[in-house]
């Protein structure tokens, strides 16, 4: 069992963590993208219909969350659909809660990549030179279809609805999770690191992530459901790695904009919104 605690801190414990404090306040500072749109959720609260949404609309949030640039790419043929299908709510005096389930139908994939270069450079710098640094955050991808919930915390002050806590589970009713992050490890060749040099790839499946409204720099909570070898299918000793790493992996920091943008999301399900536009993702790449 040690070992197997061992691993999981490793492979998981490190690249989640990998970004400290400093780099996010780094990568959160002013910048042009404050008064530019991204795109519209049609979140259909009012009961008329059932809103559809791509699912590029759908994970705009991740490069909102990320200090470093991030493409997005989707697969050759893709025909993945998010939509809400039901909000449950429990709305008292003091606080309230609410649980809105969504769908992802379709097939193929969705995925954002985070710039190599940048990733490496950031990482390499904590290191001494020539050593082999671990578990860097390649990529988050959502494949295939599968099902979800936002689950919505928050009270009341002098009579004002708060948004506290946002939790986003990508695994409900039974069904695995189908969002996954990539992450390697890189040894210098030469005297220099290069992403073509990348070793040790693994996969991480992701269950939720959790955003709080909190004075100064924001954390996100983690919850994995299993770990594996980039070239293995899951298996049981995966999952297992998975349990240990939840009580080993402390919340992470991440980019201010997104938080905002996620608790925002949740004031506009609280108030029955019909869409909710995200800001322009300050470390999103046009190109794909």
């Amino acid at each position: 069992m040690n070992r197997i605690a061992i691993y999981t801190f490793l492979c998981v414990l490190t690249a989640l963590t990998a970004f400290s404090t400093e780099a996010i306040i780094a990568g959160s500072g002013t910048d042009d993208s404050a008064d530019r749109k991204g795109p519209t959720l049609y979140l259909g609260l009012q009961g008329h219909e059932k809103a559809v949404n791509e699912i590029e609309s759908f994970m705009y949030f991740v490069p909102m969350i990320s200090p470093v640039t991030m493409k997005s790419s989707t697969s050759e043929v893709n025909t993945q659909k998010v939509t809400i299908i039901d909000c449950k709510r429990d709305i008292s005096r003091r606080d309230f809660e609410i649980s809105c389930v969504f769908e992802v139908t379709g097939q193929g994939s969705y995925r954002h990549t985070y710039d190599a270069r940048q990733m490496i450079e950031w990482n390499t710098r904590k290191h001494k030179k020539g050593d082999t640094v671990k578990n860097l955050l390649d990529y988050i991808e959502f494949t295939g279809s599968g099902r979800g919930s936002f689950e919505i915390k928050g009270r009341f002050r002098d009579g004002n609805a708060q948004v506290e806590e946002v939790e986003v589970n990508f695994s409900r009713d039974g069904k695995d999770s189908p969002v996954t992050v990539g992450l390697y490890s890189i040894e210098a060749k030469n005297g220099r690191y290069h992403y073509d040099n990348r070793t040790d790839e693994r996969i991480a499946q992701i269950e939720k992530l959790a955003f709080k409204d909190t004075e100064g720099n924001p954390k996100m909570s983690i919850k994995v459901g299993s770990v594996r070898d980039a070239d293995k299918d899951k298996s049981l000793f995966g999952s297992l790695c998975g349990m240990i790493a939840n009580l080993l992996i402390d919340p992470i920091a991440i980019n201010k904009q997104g938080n905002d943008a996620m608790l925002d999301l949740g004031m506009a399900i609280y108030e029955k919104q019909e869409t909710f536009t995200f800001r322009k993702a300050a470390n999103l790449s046009d190109t794909r």
